[in-house]
């Protein structure tokens, strides 16, 4: 539905097209550990690290 709660001509195709290529993206960021590379470090390791 849009924004006045009519049924919305959305394609369903394009939505399929989206999903994968979102898919895509997450695995991309998993694969490089993006995660990891914008976290907060711990203390723990901020401590080891200047040890």
């Amino acid at each position: 539905k849009n924004a006045r709660g009519e049924p919305a001509s959305n394609s369903f195709v394009l939505r399929g097209y989206v999903r994968h290529w979102l898919g895509n993206v997450w695995a991309e960021y998993d694969r490089v550990k993006l995660v990891d590379l914008v976290a907060p470090k711990m203390e723990s390791d901020i401590h080891q690290a200047a040890s």
